[in-house]
């Protein structure tokens, strides 16, 4: 099977990549992300900062969405160990 996953990467102005995670930070695992139209599909479509948390909607297998979440301190530290 093709899984569609995800890596975060981290530009700064002038959109150059400065760092990239090493691991995915979303993969499908929920029922409605390994089941539908395509699957084994998780497609991120926005972003939303609240607090200290990042929102994420995404697209599950073409068949449903989604709403993730993760601290951006922790993505910040995923990032900052793998700095181009």
């Amino acid at each position: 099977n093709q899984w569609y996953k995800v890596f975060a990467v981290l530009m700064d102005k002038n959109t150059r990549i400065t760092a990239v995670t090493r691991c995915y930070i979303m993969e499908p695992r929920e029922s409605y992300e390994v089941y539908g139209d395509r699957p084994f599909t998780v497609f991120p479509c926005g972003l939303c900062k609240v607090d200290d948390k990042l929102l994420v909607s995404y697209g599950a297998a073409d068949f449903a969405s989604g709403i993730g979440e993760i601290d951006l301190s922790r993505l910040m530290s995923l990032l900052d160990k793998n700095r181009i």
